[in-house]
């Protein structure tokens, strides 16, 4: 499971790939494609088509809801009562 503001929305893989994987994203995308530390994340798919790193959704975050508080959460707890 790929959790991240930039994965593709709904995207699917069916490609078997271990923790290996990581490793070798993160060279791909801030090192370069040819920087492997070791033979087998050399060997593990790239996970770059889990991203889209052009279409970014949340740009701008979604406004916060005014949630009103109710009277009696906001008088409970004063400072006068805490001692």
């Amino acid at each position: 499971m790929v959790i991240s503001p930039f994965t593709r929305k709904h995207y699917v893989s069916h490609v078997p790939m271990d923790h290996t994987a990581i490793i070798k994203f993160v060279e791909n995308r801030f090192i370069g494609p040819s920087a492997h530390l070791t033979n087998r994340d050399a060997a593990q798919p790239d996970l770059m088509d889990f991203f889209d790193f052009t279409n970014i959704p949340w740009a701008t975050p979604p406004a916060a809801e005014n949630v009103p508080v109710p009277p009696a959460v906001g008088s409970t707890c004063t400072a006068d009562k805490m001692q």
